[in-house]
Parts: structure tokens; sequence; C-alpha cells
């Protein structure tokens, strides 16, 4: 039985992003044929070259090639699964301006009524 996603979190690799990546950055997330806006409320923790390969919790922001967990939440009915439960709707492109900014795998879901 599948619910729309009321927010999801997802493991990510930030891939070519300039600048810095915040809460509140409203990307477009890709999911198989979905294609939906949604707004990065949190991040729950990061790591990368500048932390030392350790894992940074709640982080301010986030940067080029860092990998973390954040918490999405989508502006339209969504349907995704955690990466366990359904490889499928499991993966997630996460893009902007035609660019690919993230690539990452939902580790939870939240679902609405």
């Amino acid at each position: 039985d599948c619910k729309p996603t009321k927010s999801f979190t997802a493991m990510v690799s930030v891939q070519e992003h300039p600048g810095i990546l915040k809460p509140g950055y409203a990307p477009v997330v890709f999911c198989r044929t979905a294609k939906v806006a949604c707004k990065m409320t949190k991040i729950l923790w990061k790591m990368g070259k500048k932390t030392g390969g350790q894992k940074l919790e709640n982080p301010p922001h986030l940067e080029q090639y860092e990998n973390a967990e954040v918490e999405f939440e989508p502006s339209a009915p969504l349907f995704v699964e955690p990466f366990e439960k359904c490889a499928a709707l499991g993966r997630i492109a996460v893009m902007d301006s035609n660019r690919l900014k993230m690539l990452g795998k939902v580790t939870g879901t939240v679902h609405g009524e």
C-alpha cells in the first residue's frame, strides 16, 4: 500500500555545486518518473574531506563532494520508500537548473494521513 510522503530522509552525495547548500534549499527531486520540488529542511550529519572523514552532526551547510543525511519535504505528492524496502523507489536524483546536485538513497519516510 503506497502513500504519498510527507517528508523523507536520504543519504546523499553532493555532486556539482560551486557554493554551499543550506536548509531551505528547494531543488527538484526525481524518483523513477516522478519529478517534485522538495525543500531541504534539515541536515542531520555530513562527512567529507573538511571533516577529516568524521561525521559532523547538525552542520550548518553542505559543500561539493560531501556525503550527508538530509531531510526533504515535498511540495506535491511524492511516492518514495526506504531503499531497503524497495530499491526502485529508494533512489533519488536531485537537480537544480538542469544540473545534477545530489544522488542519494532514501533512508526513512514519514507518511501523511
